[in-house]
């Protein structure tokens, strides 16, 4: 896992990251990310980002993500998708890819 984050300012940035490899005959072939919690900004805009991944027992990787813009309007924009890929022969292939239209959400009211 790879974990930074800036010092608390203006601007911010964080993020834990986690990588899949492949390693095909003895050889490393490919690395995606695999999941990662990401987040950041520079006064008054932020933003948040999660990817979630699964693997499957027939080696599909299964990918969910979701990332919030906060440009400091009444509503946060989210943008979400889903991703299906498969390993063969060391290789990452995408077999399937949903991204869904950006939604506007009201904020919570602190």
């Amino acid at each position: 896992m790879l974990d930074y984050q800036t010092e608390d300012a203006c601007p911010f940035s964080y993020s834990k990251t986690i990588y899949a490899t492949s390693i095909y005959k003895n050889k490393i072939t490919e690395t995606i990310v695999f999941a990662e919690q990401t987040g950041g900004g520079d006064a008054p805009i932020s933003f948040d980002g999660v990817l979630n991944g699964t693997l499957t027992s027939d080696f599909k990787f299964i990918l969910s993500l979701k990332n919030e813009l906060d440009n400091d309007e009444p509503k946060i924009e989210i943008t979400e998708g889903n991703y299906e890929l498969e390993l063969k022969e060391g290789k990452f292939t995408f077999t399937k890819e949903e991204k869904k239209k950006p939604r506007f959400v009201k904020k919570k009211q602190n």
